[in-house]
């Protein structure tokens, strides 16, 4: 088949000249479509970028195409009129005309939150069109009426919905842009992790780090993410496990100082507890392979790439139990689910596994993600999705 992949979107924080700077910051426009073209598909992915560029990595061509001047003033009038982020409201008109150029068999459109340049990929569609599948990355129904109608055009004529669990197409159901009970709603994840475990020993030497065992954060400090909870629960086992000890990564530290408040308020833990802030990416395969296990005690996530990066290296994940990380988990089979905001459950769970059992819980934690979260397993799910649309 030949696949066309579009981010009709781009994130203006990662914005480079040289477009190849920034596909090596987003895993989505480069990993997915590489995991198709290794079985033998013809990919190409179709960027709105703010330069024009032409990159081919690993046997995708990666087509980056700027909105024309006039495409360029329509966009800032609407993201001021709407105070909105540019890219989410510049028409893509040159990067859709560059997807229909190709004539591919199926285009994957990532973002359903991206409701102008969705309507415009269908509009003046002709009859003989390849189909179009969408891919939840967060969001939710428009809320003005405009955004609303956008929506539903784009929605009436989508072949599938990927959603990372079909809970998360409940509020486009209930807000009647999706029909109840389809088969149009198809659960998948929305990215995975070319991570790769290494023995514990040897990623320990390349970190330092020490623990027995070892516990490990890498979300934001935000109050979404909820880390006071994972500190309070960490505090709780850490009274069982002498030998425990927690490593901070994160991106942003909205939270630091209540956490190293905490910290300094129980003085069993102020010496096992490590705040390492902002690593670069490629040093964190390591970090993830020093760990036993992830805390991760999110209210609300579309997806979670720090549990996906953790599962890949056989690290135990301690999650809450909301629908992404419940899919993940295999409904906690794999891993631990306690209810958010709960610490008490958190910690007693952990403690409920027996160390000499942690071994096996990571191999089993390793061969779930193989087998069904990896970017090879998702692409041959994929395959099968695109043929049978395709046919």
């Amino acid at each position: 088949m030949r696949l066309c992949y579009a981010l009709l979107h781009y994130d203006p924080h990662l914005v480079d000249p040289d477009p190849r700077v920034y596909l090596a910051a987003i895993r989505t426009a480069h990993d997915f479509p590489q995991a198709l073209a290794a079985r033998g598909h013809e990919v190409d992915v179709v960027h709105l970028y703010p330069f024009d560029g032409d990159v081919r990595k690993d046997q995708v061509h990666h087509h980056f195409v700027a909105p024309g001047a006039w495409a360029r003033w329509q966009g800032w009038a609407l993201a001021r009129w709407r105070r909105l982020d540019r890219p989410l409201v510049t028409p893509a008109w040159r990067a859709i005309r560059r997807v229909r150029h190709l004539q591919p068999d199926l285009v994957h459109f990532f973002g359903m939150s991206l409701h102008l340049n969705l309507a415009l990929l269908f509009l003046r569609q002709s009859r003989t069109a390849p189909p179009v599948v969408l891919h939840y990355h967060g969001g939710r129904p428009a809320q003005t009426a405009l955004g609303r109608r956008l929506q539903r055009y784009g929605f009436t004529r989508a072949a599938r919905f990927f959603f990372t669990t079909a809970e998360q197409a409940e509020r486009y159901i209930q807000a009647g842009l999706i029909e109840d009970g389809t088969r149009r709603v198809v659960e998948l994840m929305e990215t995975s992790s070319r991570f790769s475990p290494m023995p514990r020993a040897v990623a320990r030497r390349q970190t330092g780090m020490v623990g027995d065992p070892i516990f490990l954060w890498t979300a934001r400090l935000h109050p979404l993410k909820d880390p006071l909870t994972a500190l309070r629960g960490f505090t709780r086992i850490a009274e069982a496990l002498r030998g425990a000890q927690l490593y901070f990564h994160y991106l942003d530290d909205d939270l630091l100082p209540e956490l190293r408040s905490w910290v300094g308020e129980h003085p069993d833990v102020s010496g096992r507890v490590h705040f390492g802030g902002r690593v670069p990416y490629e040093r964190m395969e390591a970090i993830y392979n020093s760990a036993d296990f992830l805390l991760q005690a999110s209210r609300r996530e579309h997806s979670g790439c720090a549990v996906f990066d953790a599962m890949a290296c056989g690290v135990i994940p301690v999650v809450t139990e909301i629908p992404s990380f419940r899919a993940m988990t295999g409904n906690g089979e794999v891993g631990v689910l306690f209810p958010p905001g709960d610490d008490e459950s958190l910690a007693r769970q952990v403690l409920d596994i027996p160390s000499a059992q942690i071994d096996a819980r990571a191999a089993a934690v390793r061969s779930r993600f193989t087998d069904h979260m990896s970017f090879p397993a998702l692409a041959r799910r994929l395959e099968r999705e695109y043929e049978g649309l395709v046919r």
